[in-house]
């Protein structure tokens, strides 16, 4: 079915996969599939096979502009429909989008507002459309079946982004914690979330109840699909396999792959969260090409082959402030030959291998590998790897608590002082200006100034233009 881009579809646990669940951003009528039940429901509806639908007693009000409405039934065998309306003509007689090609016939049920019921019908009238906006509200909802936010987007330039996103009150409101909608996953080795071509999926919670395979998984052109704000937990196989922001994944099934996948163009990640897995926290499903990781932690994945970050073929590569830290075996692991990457501004703490361990090369000397930090790892700071001129050996853990998940840098010397303002790249380039980034993923808060970039749990916005890289 062909919609307007400006379509916004919304579903609640409290609704019907039988309203008419959306309404078109800007129309001049009253949005109302914001509510659990159709405003207008009526048995006596009559089509034509044109734009025009008719009924007797609808009292259609100049409100019904820019819904979507339902319709199915009636004497000439009717197929269901969901059409928006352009037009109210009368009381009696609205304009809808597009030809219904309903045979002619009486007695049609019709619903105009009201929110779906299941995200999976919301997507399938959905399927196919760009630039929508698809809503679901914080509740619980259960889908043994792949949900999959197909976009048809095309090729650059030509792409439109689309959203389907968490909320708990309003729209947009990018919620935290458990005011996102849990979506429960129980197809055997059905995976949870296929995203689309220029498709965000954002704000919400992804159970795969130990029995779904990947949570969230790229289908679209270049790896081009995108995670919000999203937790991903107890699947079998992968967590996340698109490119993120501030997603966390936990608690997979014994015998997954790993928290998040770095495979191929979907492999970009910033300030993503794995932890207390039985796999790797992050890894390639094969060769990887160009991940970007910023900000990201990997702690405490168990396992006596479990890494924090797991990286295959690393041309193109950065690591940049991120945490590897109480993991089964190393901080980071490669089997890299190339020599395009960066490695910068990391900690590797307490992890039961090394640190650092590139399995191709001996006594690798690499500039791009320097200002990491290193502590207590069981078999020692690096394999195979020359330290880089700026690295620095920890003394003490230098974490606020890493085992409650708070990485906050503590005030201890030789520890978390120690990495205070001593990050890459300290004076830029030219000599103009100078950087005081800290070494690890979070940044420590100078006393009384101004206002900082990231407010206090105001949560991450959705970018049309997504335009967030390394």
């Amino acid at each position: 079915m062909a919609f307007s881009a400006a379509i916004e579809w919304d579903c609640r646990s409290t609704g019907a996969d039988t309203n008419g669940g959306g309404f078109k951003r800007g129309a001049s009528g009253t949005d109302w599939s914001l509510q659990n039940a159709a405003q207008y429901s009526v048995t006596d509806a009559v089509t034509a096979g044109t734009t025009t639908v008719t009924s007797a007693t609808a009292s259609f009000g100049t409100d019904v502009v820019g819904n979507v409405l339902y319709i199915t039934g009636g004497t000439g065998a009717i197929a269901a429909g969901w059409y928006e309306i352009t037009v109210r003509n009368s009381s009696t007689s609205i304009t809808v989008d597009r030809s219904t090609g309903l045979t002619a016939g009486t007695g049609a049920t019709l619903k105009i507002g009201g929110a779906f019921l299941t995200p999976s019908k919301m997507l399938s009238v959905q399927s196919g459309n760009v630039g929508h906006r698809l809503w679901l509200k914080n509740g619980s909802y259960t889908t043994s079946t792949l949900l999959s936010l197909v976009t048809n987007s095309g090729s650059p330039p030509n792409m439109v982004a689309t959203l389907f996103s968490g909320y708990n009150v309003t729209h947009g409101d990018n919620p935290t914690g458990a005011t996102r909608p849990t979506i429960s996953c129980t197809g055997a080795g059905v995976d949870g979330f296929a995203v689309d071509t220029r498709g965000t999926v954002a704000y919400l919670i992804l159970d795969g109840t130990s029995t779904a395979r990947d949570g969230i998984v790229n289908t679209g052109y270049n790896g081009d699909s995108f995670a919000i704000g999203c937790n991903v937990t107890a699947f079998s196989s992968h967590g996340i396999g698109t490119r993120s922001l501030a997603c966390e994944v936990t608690a997979m099934k014994s015998g997954a792959a790993s928290g998040f996948d770095l495979n191929g163009s979907s492999s970009d990640h910033w300030y993503a969260y794995a932890h207390a897995n039985p796999c790797h926290g992050f890894s390639t499903n094969g060769n990887n090409a160009g991940a970007k990781l910023v900000g990201c932690v990997a702690a405490y994945n168990t396992g006596a082959s479990s890494d924090g970050f797991n990286v295959k073929a690393l041309y193109g590569f950065g690591m940049v402030n991120c945490v590897s830290v109480g993991n089964g075996r190393h901080g980071l692991v490669t089997d890299t030959y190339e020599q395009t990457f960066a490695v910068i501004n990391n900690v590797f703490s307490s992890n039961g291998g090394y640190g650092v361990a590139f399995n191709y090369n001996t006594g690798w000397a690499e500039p791009s590998v320097n200002y990491n930090a290193f502590y207590n790892n069981s078999s020692g700071a690096r394999s195979n790897l020359t330290a880089g001129a700026n690295d620095i050996t920890l003394t003490g853990d230098p974490f606020v608590d890493a085992a409650n998940g708070n990485f906050a840098l503590n005030a201890t010397a030789g520890a978390g002082a120690a990495l205070k303002a001593a990050g890459f790249p300290g004076v830029f380039p030219g000599g103009l200006t100078t950087g005081y980034l800290d070494i690890g993923a979070v940044q420590h808060a100078d006393p009384a100034g101004g206002a900082g970039l990231v407010g206090g749990g105001a949560g991450v916005g959705f970018a049309r233009n997504r335009s967030v890289y390394f």
